[in-house]
């Protein structure tokens, strides 16, 4: 003989997870060395890349840097400072920015691959020549 079922009971339940964006800087910005200067106009460029996951929206922030505000950045030797700025096109006409003070950020919505952006350089011509090593340090934030 089989025995008989006395009953069974069922229940469910749900299994969730939420996928958050995130977003990384592929390896380091590359510094942006003017190299010499004699006062003559220069521009130069780096490569800012990150990869953000597939949905996420994201912008790329490039603060004022120490020595300047986003109208002119600047770098620095002791008290005296050279000028430069940093924008989003080659025409060296929007500044690459945080979105504030007439400047732009760069961005769109990550696919899990790496997007790369460059990063354009200015120094402009006629500045006042005084001798020594000059430099700044600029911030790039990625938000999510």
């Amino acid at each position: 003989g089989t025995a008989a079922a006395a009953g069974s009971a069922t229940d469910s339940f749900d299994v969730t997870a939420q996928v958050i964006g995130v977003c990384t800087f592929d390896s380091g910005i590359a510094d942006i060395d003017f190299g010499s200067y004699t006062g003559a106009t220069i521009t130069r460029s780096s490569t800012v890349a990150v990869t953000c996951t597939n949905g996420a929206p994201y912008t790329i922030a490039l603060d004022a840097g120490a020595n300047g505000t986003f109208a002119t950045r600047a770098m620095a030797s002791g008290g005296n400072l050279l000028d430069y700025n940093l924008y989003t096109e080659n025409s060296y006409t929007t500044i690459w920015g945080d979105g504030t003070s007439s400047t732009s950020t760069m961005g769109a919505t990550g696919d899990g691959d790496t997007d790369s952006y460059t990063i354009y350089a200015n120094m402009p011509a006629s500045q006042s020549l005084i001798v020594g090593s000059y430099s700044d340090t600029v911030t790039a934030t990625i938000s999510y």
